[in-house]
């Protein structure tokens, strides 16, 4: 099981963590807005290379600690958890820092020079086929519905106490008593996971349109790609790990092969993580490595709206309408934080984890 964390989880979180300057939009560098025609200058290359490969070492410092032969599993999950946080904090520490070369490089370099700024908008792109069908959902709550139904049928089946908590080796180390609310956790976690899934979905399918003003029909269709195959990871990982509970559900109802169960989703979630690193570094940020990128420099680059990204991260603008647009810096979608309503149902996803915990005892 430490294996799994290790090898699955917090490598991938490494590795993704060190490409993310080579994957994303070639019109942005370290939440920087640039011209795409000065991506592959020497000093933005060296950049790139220079952060790969600090971060990339860090991520071998942090990993060290997990090989510890023998520690014990209360010790090692404070260990996991602290080289996951220390590594995330170091990382960030180190795109700060390239950040701010990037904007004092910015000022030194008339990069816009004749070029026009503009605002790239294609007025059917609502009508297009963004993602994949809602239609697929039906299947993990086709899953979630028969969990609810084996367990209202073969109530009398499950033991009591009820098994809540598993340790690193899959070994049960909390119980709780049998009720209605105690035996349906893991169809109620796998009702929330499918109506998060449909809310990332529509998130995808609404998001704001990006589209690169010195290409506008390659950046289009490079974003169509690039929303439609996230859309049907999100829904193939969202089934994948509903179907991996409801196996846990019918293992503990049956009482059967609960820790090869517990291992087999550990594994479907690590496996989860290594194909979100292979579609981020097939597709890039916005469709940015689909079909090449070629220098197209027409005379136009896109509207410099740097002032709105604070730390080159964090989204906020109060005169923006939307509510979710692509992430500046990695891969993935943000919200709008000047967005009251995007404030709302960010904070509505983490209550409802908690009065499931709560209903669950």
């Amino acid at each position: 099981m430490k294996w799994i964390l290790s090898l699955f989880v917090f490598l991938p979180l490494v590795a993704i963590t060190s490409v993310t300057p080579y994957i994303t939009r070639r019109t942005e560098s370290f939440g920087v807005s640039i011209p795409r025609s000065v991506y592959g200058s020497p000093e933005l290359k060296a950049f790139r290379k220079q952060y790969a490969m600090i971060t990339g070492c860090l991520g071998l410092l942090f990993f060290v600690p997990l090989l510890i032969p023998n520690i014990p599993e209360e010790v090692f999950s404070l260990v996991f958890a602290g080289a996951v946080f220390g590594y995330l904090s170091a990382g960030f520490i180190v795109y700060y820092l390239y950040h701010k070369k990037m904007k004092r490089l910015k000022r030194s370099r008339n990069w816009k020079g004749e070029r026009k700024e503009a605002v790239a908008l294609d007025i059917r792109f609502h009508q297009r086929k963004r993602t994949v069908s809602y239609r697929w959902f039906l299947l993990p709550l086709a899953i979630t519905g028969a969990s609810f139904i084996c367990t209202a049928l073969f109530y009398d089946r499950i033991p009591d106490p009820v098994p809540m908590h598993y340790d690193m080796n899959g070994e049960v180390n909390r119980w709780a008593e049998k009720t209605p609310g105690s035996v349906s956790l893991l169809p109620l976690v796998s009702l929330f996971m499918t109506g998060l899934f449909m809310l990332v979905n529509w998130i995808i399918d609404q998001s704001k349109q990006q589209i690169d003003a010195d290409d506008p029909e390659k950046s289009l269709e490079q974003n169509l790609i690039f929303r439609r195959r996230w859309s049907g990871f999100i829904i193939f990982s969202g089934t994948l790990l509903v179907l991996m509970f409801f196996l846990a559900q019918l293992s503990l109802i049956f009482s059967y092969g609960q820790k090869a169960v517990f291992l087999l989703m550990m594994t479907a979630v690590g496996l989860t993580l290594v194909g979100c690193l292979v579609l981020t570094i097939l597709t890039g940020q916005g469709g940015s490595r689909i079909h090449g990128n070629g220098e197209n420099d027409g005379g136009l680059i896109n509207r410099d709206d740097d002032r709105f990204w604070k730390l080159g991260v964090f989204y906020y603008n109060p005169e923006d309408p939307a509510l979710f647009l692509e992430k500046r810096f990695g891969s993935g979608w943000t919200i709008n934080f000047a967005r009251p309503a995007a404030w709302l149902l960010f904070l509505g996803v983490l209550l409802i984890p908690v009065i499931i915990a709560i209903f669950a005892g």
